[in-house]
């Protein structure tokens, strides 16, 4: 019987020496990520991080937090007395 070759030969793998991506092309890809990240984090240093000053009025006063806090500790309470209370 004759057999025709219908597909390529196929070629064997190379070696890791022979990559196509030298170490030039990584060590320049990997400054120009450096170079990109630092120039991304310059913003973050120009001062819109600043502290401001205490606010006691409106939603913020002290009073309001207090009774936040309470409620949620007293809801948190009768939650688990409700489910307590409740056998399957």
């Amino acid at each position: 019987m004759y057999f025709v070759s219908q597909s390529e030969e196929v070629q064997p793998l190379r070696n890791l020496n022979d990559a196509t991506i030298d170490r030039s092309m990584i060590r320049r890809g990997s400054t120009l990520l450096l170079l990109m990240l630092a120039l991304a984090a310059g913003p973050a240093a120009a001062g819109f991080d600043h502290a401001l000053p205490l606010d006691q009025n409106g939603i913020w006063a002290r009073k309001y937090q207090n009774a936040l806090q309470d409620s949620v500790v007293a809801l948190e309470l009768a939650g688990s007395l409700w489910f307590g209370t409740t056998t399957n």
